[in-house]
């Protein structure tokens, strides 16, 4: 196989680049969605701490809006979150994980990343 081009390489970095954020971005609002639950719905009833880590945090706001009654008005759209999260937390690891191994444009992208 051919060696990238400089253009190929830049729009895989851009990709990527765009994935990343858009991931923090939905992370800090799965932040904000715990805290709140523990802080302002009795969310320290369901776990002791506000979880951390994203397998973790998503199972404590599922648990929260299936136990907790001053959320139950908004059980079906917060369990909607959760779910999409889920699916989107699969796509996300192959697109990045998967995004160099996976692609033909790299196939020698170790060289060219070395070269930089």
């Amino acid at each position: 196989m051919t060696k990238p081009s400089e253009e190929e390489i830049s729009a895989l970095y851009q990709m990527i680049g765009f994935i990343t954020v858009a991931w923090s971005l939905l992370e800090r609002g799965l932040d904000k969605i715990a805290l709140t639950i523990y802080k302002g719905c009795e969310g320290h009833i369901i776990k002791r701490k506000v979880p951390q880590a994203l397998t973790d945090k998503l199972e404590y706001i599922e648990n929260s809006f299936n136990k907790l009654q001053v959320l139950s008005d908004f059980q079906k759209e917060g369990l909607a979150i959760v779910s999409k999260t889920r699916e989107l937390k699969e796509k996300r690891h192959t697109l990045i994980h998967g995004a160099i191994s996976s692609l033909s444009l790299c196939a020698n992208i170790s060289e060219t990343l070395t070269s930089h």
